[in-house]
């Protein structure tokens, strides 16, 4: 029997309860729902990947995961120094044991030593002798962090070795390019938590954004090299002294009393850039690339942390793995054709101040706390030029990932007048874009009509909301993993045992099946009934059944005659 061979009859109670995990690193409601859905989705496939932003507590998932689901060893796989130390810090905090971490001068699995039940391990240390000492048959869980590297081919031999063991990737946001990628990697999606949800519920701090026009900005001369613009070329667009001057005057002009994480994209920009902002600000910026010496970099970013400046210019090393609340301004003076990129830097500056939403459990009082504490949102700012055939992303992208591209044009076209809310922009594309498309507006309903009996059938799991309310009136996107392809056989078996007929189910996308899945565990987690109990008490003339919890369903169901089935 697999490890993740899903038990069947749901629980009553969120299956990670406070007391198996130190205080401060509880399972919250989005991460207990995101074990849950991997655990189901690796019971049934070989692979699966989740979704969540920057800031929403990946690492948390993931140790949570090992203690729910993996009886056996974990292997936990990332790219960068930074991220494995994190990581390892995070799983023992959780676990409450150490980790082991293979890396450069680090070993585990030696002779003699005991074996550490979690490894956290380089994939670029994983070369083949150390590769021989890790058997797989002692592993029950491999996990890509940062997943959307997990395409290149440096991690093929580690997924080689590791082939019979189930694999779960995470990432903050895949690029839109990877999409379809990742679908090749991973056989199933287990959960999509995007920063807009993160943002409603409260989790993370609105973001405002403005995109600065610089005239002298020549982007439309700047070539294509995998997928983003050229460095070399972007670079010498970005070094020029009138570039320089313009992207400083305005980061000073807006920045009003902030602290800003500034990405440049060499480090010729960077030091030049810190030392015109000084220019206009005396002692106000330093910057920070690969080949500052480590010590110097932390006191540096310590410094930052403390507000004795306000501007840290950064090539590339703040980009993943780096922690800082109190920032609550994003500069990327690096434009950029790679949507993951951009989030990832933007994710820099998306937490709260610490302390503001601990222990509230509800969204609308996260968010009061967020608009009344001292970081009330994050400010992101970008530099455009003239672009010719290249599109930029903007904040509207990350944010936007369940709207249509046409809105997301739309709401990057409002940060050019100034500062905009990203996601009450969205909102307003969409609702001008709804407001002339009558051709539109007709699809949407003849498409909520054809699937009027699955609706029927899913307001037990939905109560009070329509499965298809969001698809209908956010047309957006399906993901690049997805795209015109029917349910998997695996998602088709799993809403058969939720109560769901298969003739409906077949009609469904496997975006679809994804989201009702979602919901079925959803009420699973909050202890709800289940839809065969839903139907049955129905029978029995219970009208408002969908509300009732699980137990309370059983014991009605068990008092009746021949109610036990």
């Amino acid at each position: 029997m697999s490890l993740f061979t899903y038990q069947g009859a749901p629980p009553v109670r969120c299956p990670l309860q406070p007391a198996t995990a130190p205080r401060g690193f509880d399972a919250r409601d989005y991460q207990a729902r995101a074990v849950a859905s991997v655990g189901l989705c690796l019971s049934e496939n070989p692979s699966t990947l989740l979704v969540m932003p920057t800031g929403t507590g990946k690492t948390v998932v993931i140790a949570h995961t090992i203690r729910a689901h993996c009886k056996k060893r974990a292997l936990v796989l990332a790219h960068r120094q930074e991220l494995i130390e994190q990581n390892a810090r995070t799983i023992e905090a959780v676990l409450g044991e150490p980790c082991g971490i293979e890396m450069a001068d680090k070993h585990t699995d030696l002779p003699g030593l005991d074996k550490p039940r979690v490894v956290v391990a380089s994939k670029d240390s994983l070369h083949e002798k150390r590769l021989a000492r890790l058997d797989p048959r002692e592993f029950g869980l491999v996990v890509t962090d940062e997943c959307h590297h997990a395409v290149a081919r440096t991690y093929g031999r580690v997924y080689e070795h590791f082939r019979s063991v189930p694999h779960l990737g995470v990432t903050a946001t895949p690029d839109r390019l990877d999409e379809e990628a990742l679908g090749q990697v991973f056989a199933s999606v287990a959960m999509v938590y995007e920063i807009a949800d993160a943002i409603r519920d409260g989790w993370l701090v609105p973001v405002r954004a403005h995109t600065v026009f610089v005239k002298e900005l020549q982007l439309a001369s700047v070539g294509t090299t995998a997928g983003d613009l050229n460095q070399g070329e972007l670079a010498e667009q970005m070094e020029a002294e009138r570039v320089l001057h313009e992207v400083a005057a305005s980061i000073t002009r807006e920045a009003d009393g902030r602290r800003a994480i500034i990405f440049t994209v060499s480090v010729r920009q960077a030091a030049r850039l810190a030392e015109i902002l000084n220019d206009y600000e005396p002692d106000s910026a330093r910057f920070v690339c690969g080949e500052t010496p480590r010590e110097r970099r932390a006191f540096d970013l310590a410094e930052h942390r403390a507000g004795r400046y306000r501007f840290c210019c950064n090539v590339g090393v703040l980009t993943e793995g780096y922690d800082d609340p109190g920032c609550s301004m994003i500069v990327m003076a690096r434009p950029t054709k790679s949507r993951a990129l951009f989030a990832q830097c933007l994710g820099r500056g998306t937490r709260p101040l610490p302390g503001v939403v601990d222990g509230l459990t509800d969204a609308a009082a996260r968010r009061s706390a967020i608009a009344a504490s001292a970081k009330p949102c994050l400010t992101v700012m970008d530099f455009t030029g003239n672009c010719g055939r290249h599109k930029l992303v903007t904040p509207a992208d990350v944010l936007g990932g369940a709207y249509p591209d046409a809105d997301i044009d739309a709401a990057s076209a409002m940060m050019l007048d100034g500062e905009t809310d990203v996601a009450e922009a969205l909102e307003k594309a969409r609702a001008q874009r709804e407001s002339v498309d009558h051709e539109a507006q007709q699809t949407i309903k003849e498409l909520r009509a054809s699937r009027a009996r699955v609706v029927a059938l899913a307001k037990y799991v939905l109560s009070e909301e329509d499965l298809f309310d969001g698809a209908a009136n956010i047309p957006g996107r399906e993901r690049g993993w997805a795209v015109g392809k029917a349910p998997t056989e695996s998602q088709i078996d799993t809403l058969e045992r939720a109560g769901f007929a298969r003739t409906d189910i077949e009609q469904m996308s496997r975006n679809e099946c994804s989201r009702l899945i979602g919901r079925v565990i959803t009420r699973r987690m909050a202890g709800l009934c289940t839809l065969k109990q839903a139907r049955l008490l129905e029978r029995f003339g219970y009208t408002d059944a969908a509300n009732m919890t699980f137990e309370q369903a059983r014991r009605l169901i068990d008092q009746r005659p021949g109610g036990r089935r």
